[in-house]
């Protein structure tokens, strides 16, 4: 007994025997049909396939085996209902083939077709489709608790117990995810206060530890720093400082492009009231001109 104590140390043995027993109701409930189905098949085979006519001992081949007289004789497995789901089910799903317990058909016998049907049918329905739903539940579920543990695995190596923050986010942000979960967010060194608070003296709590231990007689964990750092702080601190001084330049830029642009707009005003003197001057001069020649082409 002390041998399955391999079951309790390796966690793969344990997948496997979870796979089994995980998607239990799922397996009971489609053996369960199968049983229902092979009942079906016992009574259509004792019904409709069973040689009523012969004796409970039915003769095979008709040989003699060497050194006997009397011939080969084999046990009828189904001389009643319950005897032919027991052996429908037993050999039936042991041997994978129903017909290998069934007395042989000459092809002119009428029932020929009907049994050759009958073991197709069943080798289809239980073998090939019920076992492997069956087989397929099993397999699946391994695959899902291995997957399941794969995404543990990665969740563990990847992210902070403390505060969930990814490895990415405090590589790129912070001081490094290695030195985050070793010194700024040790879950040893939470333990170490849970503990510390737990075996501890009410009366002799200070400030902090009395506000953790009555957190922790309300079992709330607010106190832990879900998604917050301090490396990330300053971080979001420098960020948020730089947006505040980008927002500053760009709002600097805005104001002096509108400048540039109501300049723009005083020096094309300009423009327009100098075009337009200057389109009033050209008048007058045509005007003069006009009137000087008139003049000097009348006679004296």
């Amino acid at each position: 007994m002390l041998l399955l104590d391999i079951v309790l140390r390796d966690a793969d043995l344990q997948n496997v025997f979870k796979a089994v027993t995980a998607h239990g109701r799922s397996i009971l409930v489609t053996a369960f049909f199968g049983i229902i189905v092979i009942y079906f098949f016992a009574i259509v085979g004792m019904v409709a396939l069973n040689q009523d006519a012969h004796p409970s001992l039915t003769i095979l081949d008709g040989d003699p085996v060497p050194g006997y007289d009397a011939p080969v004789l084999e046990y009828d497995y189904c001389n009643n209902l319950l005897v032919c789901l027991v052996t429908a089910t037993s050999e039936g799903l042991r041997g994978g083939d129903i017909g290998a317990m069934m007395s042989k058909r000459l092809v002119s016998d009428p029932y020929f077709w009907v049994q050759m049907l009958y073991t197709f049918l069943y080798w289809t329905i239980m073998i090939t489709i019920l076992l492997n739903v069956i087989f397929g539940i099993i397999i699946d579920t391994f695959s899902e608790l291995r997957t399941d543990t794969l995404r543990m695995m990665q969740d563990m190596q990847n992210s902070c117990f403390i505060c969930r923050i990814d490895r990415f986010t405090l590589d790129t942000k912070g001081n490094g995810f290695e030195r985050h979960i070793k010194r700024d967010h040790n879950m040893w060194n939470y333990l170490n206060m849970i503990v510390h608070v737990r075996e501890k003296d009410e009366m002799e709590h200070n400030g902090w530890e009395g506000y953790i231990h009555a957190m922790m007689q309300q079992k709330d964990l607010s106190f832990f720093p879900r998604n917050q750092a301090i490396s990330l702080a300053k971080m979001k601190a420098r960020e948020q400082a730089e947006t505040l001084h980008n927002q500053k330049i760009m709002a600097k830029t805005a104001k002096d492009v509108s400048e540039v642009l109501a300049q723009q707009g005083l020096i094309l005003k300009e423009l327009s009231e100098m075009r337009e003197a200057q389109s009033r001057l050209e008048a007058r001069i045509d005007e003069r001109t006009a009137s000087t020649s008139g003049r000097s082409s009348v006679p004296p």
